[in-house]
């Protein structure tokens, strides 16, 4: 299959860096990615591979239905329009993932309002923030799955792999009430992003009552700022059609597979 590379003019060192790699050749209208072959590396952690489902794609379940990773609605722009402190951030990114970020081309459309995302999310992600990773990637992971958002749970499974150092947590998160991976804080936890992430729920004071052996009141009131943030994430990410980038493939679940 036909690749291209992309470059962008590094400011600082003036050198000409590769930035992305385009699935197909934009000049081929006919060609398509083949999404039936599996990306040729996957990030192993502690000798594991990520569950991969056979199928080149992220299945993520809610309320029974299942939605798979699409294109996005919304193509990238030719590189040199976007701000060139976007282009060292979309450099970073290939750094860590090895590709730029489906969002991060969507949101590079709004470059202030980017920014403004981005040290909110640093903010969220500080070591003095009462929620701790592994926990704030297993409630990601959960919005993510019943908003929709094939993106979304691929990123959050894998920092939840990476928080937890096996994959068996990350497979597990749909079924949170079942498994015994999960702690009563964890537990939850879930409970509450569920009902705040079902738009036909309302939080109740028993719900916040649940909470109060595990969170303080800034820790109720962090654990709610993180959960309203995912669903503003998982929503803009959904509706455009962010592609996920492939690196923890979740598999189907046994009811939604039997359905």
């Amino acid at each position: 299959m036909a690749r291209s590379t992309c470059y962008v003019r590094d400011p600082i060192v003036s050198r000409r860096l590769r930035l992305c790699r385009h699935p197909f050749d934009p000049a081929d209208t006919s060609a398509a990615p083949d999404r039936s072959v599996p990306p040729p590396s996957r990030p192993r952690l502690n000798g594991q591979i990520p569950p991969y489902n056979g199928k080149g794609r992220v299945r993520c379940f809610a309320a029974g239905a299942a939605a798979e990773a699409r294109m996005p609605f919304i193509e990238p722009k030719p590189i040199a329009e976007y701000p060139w402190y976007l282009r060292l951030f979309f450099r970073n990114q290939v750094r860590r993932y090895g590709q730029v970020l489906s969002p991060s081309w969507l949101w590079g459309r709004l470059p202030g309002h980017f920014l403004g995302l981005l040290i909110l999310l640093g903010l969220f992600q500080r070591r003095a923030f009462p929620i701790d990773t592994a926990l704030r990637s297993a409630l990601s992971v959960r919005v993510a799955q019943i908003n929709g958002c094939a993106f979304c749970v691929d990123l959050n499974a894998y920092n939840l792999l990476k928080a937890a150092g096996a994959a068996d947590k990350a497979a597990a998160v749909e079924k949170w009430r079942t498994s015994p991976l999960f702690s009563e804080c964890e537990r939850a936890a879930l409970a509450y992003a569920e009902t705040m992430t079902d738009t036909a729920k309302r939080v109740t004071a028993s719900e916040i009552d649940a909470l109060r052996p595990h969170f303080d009141d800034d820790g109720i009131t962090a654990l709610t700022a993180w959960i309203a943030f995912q669903n503003f994430s998982a929503k803009f990410n959904a509706a455009l059609g962010a592609e996920d980038a492939g690196l923890c493939r979740l598999p189907p679940s046994r009811s939604a597979a039997d359905g």
